[in-house]
This record gives structure tokens, C-alpha cells and sequence, in this order.
């Protein structure tokens, strides 16, 4: 039986793709790790099979870029800036790798046209995808770009989420907020808001604090606020600037009267909001470049056991937060 690099990668409690760049002889690889790497795969008489050849435009000559839409997000796949953004770069790393690109949005269930002709090599899967979604591109390399879910075996490029919300909520009890609450949306095609949440939840308890969590179905339009509350980390910035019209409606005003955090940096798409919320922004094109790079530069890696690349971001301040009022 074959040796394959998630073997050897469990043998060393390394990430497979650590493995597989150590076999590719990638640059950026402290050369310890790489060493440790080809050692191993020569004991345990690992070979490289034809279908791991050396140039990305021989594994891939044409990639679909496949976008799932949920019943209530139906026309809406190029509607945020961050998709366009994270697309956008995605498909020039394609370009720029020599790989044609194929584009089609379909249903939650249904099988994309690019997979049942069988006319691509490989699939980035965006949206809100499910497990029957994914039956059809059986022994299609395939990767997730920024939203996932559990149990699919499918590898996912992501934002990082949990400790993108934690820091938003750390900067808001470095104002002086003990009451905070998270509020998100209740979506179960995606494990953003979870782990968002996580994050929010860690920063509560490491830091002595009561966390308070709400998660509400998309398109509810009645939010409460706990009372006594004086900050509020919201899972996304639509929620955030929900939230932020809601509260200005009711005569109160941000930061002067309680502060908003959000996630996903989209305050040059508010233009028609006058408070602009701060919020953690991941790198969506990075995003974009190393999804395109991972999966066309060694399809056979996303076959081999699941994995996750984390993208990280920073915290953008637009002045909706303050200490609360003594």
C-alpha cells in the first residue's frame, strides 16, 4: 500500500500541508522541518505517483469557481465587497498561474453544471454549501474559501475568526467594558459565527467576565439588547450595522451611549450609514492568492485529509467605540 503525505504528517504531528510543501521543496520552510520531512517519507518508503507532477499547469488546466447560495442569500453571491475581493484575487492568482477559470452559482442542492460535465480539474467552493452538495464533486480536488462546516472532509482557506473576535472584544474591555454581548446570526451552512463567538467568549472569560450570547435567524428584525449593557461584539458587520440603525432609531447614540464592534471591515461599502463601525478586517485577497496557490500548485493535497489555512487580519478603528460612560 502507497505511503501518503497525511501518514507522514501524523508520524511527525505536523499539518499535511506543511508536509506536502517540504516535498515540494518550498522556499519558505524552516529547513529543519524540511529535513525531518524527506527523512521520514524515505523511511516509510513514501513515492511520489504521477498525478503529483512538478508543474501547477500540468495538475490543473481548468478550475471552476463554484458559488453555493442559500434559499435567503438567492442573487446576492457577488453582493459584498469581501467576496468580490477575495474572488477577485483568487481568479487573477488563476490567471496568473495559466489556469482557466469557469464561474457558476447554483441552489444549496444543487449539482453545479461545471461538475456534472465534468469539464473542470479542481473546484473553490464559496457560500453556504452543505454535505449533499458536496457528493457530486467526489474526486474533484476541491477547496472552501472563507465559509465551511464540520464532517464534509473538504479543506477550507478561512478568516481567522476566533481570534479575530477576540480581539475585537479585548479592545473594548481595554476601554473599560464589563457588560458586553455578542450578538449572531443563527446559520447552520457555516461554522463563521461559532467560531466567532468563540472568540468573544474566550476574551470574556480570560478576562473575569459574564459572557452573554444571542444568535438570531437572518432577517428577524426584533433585537434586544441585555439590559445594562454598554458594548456590543457583533458576528459580522451587516449585523453590526443592523444593530448600529436599530439603536440610532431608538435614540441612542454610538459610542456616547454603548459601543460596536463588528467583523469583516466593510465601512466603505456603508456609504449610506454616517457612524462607520469598527471592525476586524481578514486580508480577503490574500485570501484569494493562497487558496488559488494551495490548490492549484498540489490538488492531490486537498484528496489527502483535511485541513485548515487560517488568514489573519488586523482591527480597524472608525470610531464607534469608547469607554463607556461612568
Amino acid at each position: 500500500m502507497s505511503v501518503s503525505q497525511k501518514q507522514i504528517a501524523d508520524a511527525l504531528n505536523l499539518s499535511t500541508i506543511t508536509v506536502s510543501r517540504a516535498l515540494r521543496d518550498y522556499p519558505h520552510l524552516a529547513a529543519d522541518t524540511r529535513e525531518r520531512v524527506l527523512q521520514k517519507a524515505n523511511e516509510l518508503g513514501y513515492r511520489k505517483n504521477r498525478a503529483q507532477l512538478s508543474s501547477p499547469s500540468e495538475k490543473v488546466k481548468r478550475a471552476g469557481i463554484i458559488f453555493f447560495e442559500a434559499p435567503d442569500q438567492a442573487h446576492m453571491s457577488f453582493a459584498s465587497k469581501l467576496k468580490t475581493m477575495t474572488f477577485y484575487s483568487l481568479q487573477q492568482e488563476c490567471k496568473r498561474m495559466k489556469v482557466e477559470t469557469l464561474i457558476e452559482t447554483v441552489d444549496l442542492e444543487e449539482t453545479p453544471q461545471i461538475v456534472q460535465n465534468r469539464t473542470i480539474d479542481a473546484a473553490f467552493i464559496f457560500g453556504r454549501y452543505s454535505p449533499h452538495s458536496l457528493t457530486s464533486l467526489a474526486g474533484i480536488p476541491s477547496l472552501a474559501v472563507s465559509s465551511y462546516i464540520d464532517g464534509t472532509g473538504i479543506s477550507r482557506v478561512i478568516a481567522d475568526n476566533q481570534n479575530g473576535m477576540k480581539l475585537a472584544t479585548e479592545h473594548l474591555i481595554r476601554l473599560g467594558h464589563r457588560k458586553i454581548a455578542f450578538l449572531g446570526y443563527k446559520e447552520s451552512h457555516t461554522r463563521l459565527f461559532v467560531e466567532r463567538s468563540n472568540g468573544y467568549l474566550l476574551a470574556m472569560h480570560e478576562n473575569g467576565l459574564t459572557p452573554e450570547s444571542h444568535f438570531i435567524p437572518r432577517g428577524q428584525k426584533d433585537i434586544r439588547i441585555p439590559e445594562g449593557c454598554t458594548a456590543i461584539a457583533c458576528s459580522s458587520d451587516s449585523m453590526a450595522y443592523f444593530v448600529a440603525h436599530r439603536l440610532q432609531a431608538a435614540g441612542m447614540s454610538i459610542p456616547e451611549d454603548i459601543s460596536i464592534v463588528g467583523f469583516d471591515n466593510l465601512a466603505d461599502e456603508m456609504i449610506s450609514h454616517s457612524q462607520k463601525i469598527s471592525s476586524y478586517g481578514p486580508n480577503w485577497e490574500q485570501m484569494g492568492r493562497s487558496a488559488a496557490r494551495i490548490l492549484l500548485s498540489d490538488p492531490e493535497l486537498c484528496h489527502q485529509g483535511e485541513f485548515t489555512l487560517t488568514i489573519s487580519g488586523k482591527l480597524y478603528d472608525h470610531g464607534s467605540t469608547a469607554s463607556p460612560k461612568s
